[in-house]
């Protein structure tokens, strides 16, 4: 593998990287922007989407990866709706 090639696969990694982490941090800020507007405490609402307070915590903080089972968990107890999309970067 030549050095372009190494340097190449390290920006990939990197920018994968940066995305994941950017998007658990806008879920994390999601999340919590909906517990507010609920006016929960983070208890009640662990309660309310059956987790542990830790996990609501976790979440918030932007400490653990947020699975698409527990965005859907999350809508479901909220009565929320659960919507993705893409947008250009350029």
């Amino acid at each position: 593998m030549s050095t372009i090639d190494k340097k190449s696969n390290q920006n990939i990694v990197f920018t994968k990287s940066l995305i994941q982490k950017n998007i658990r941090l806008d879920m994390a800020i999601k999340i919590k922007q909906l517990r507010e507007s609920m006016k929960m405490s983070q208890s009640e609402f662990a309660k309310k989407i059956n987790k542990p307070v830790s996990t609501v915590s976790d979440i918030e903080a932007g400490n653990t990866d947020i699975t698409l089972s527990l965005l859907i968990d999350v809508a479901v107890a909220t009565h929320t709706d659960l919507r993705f999309k893409f947008v250009s970067i350029d």
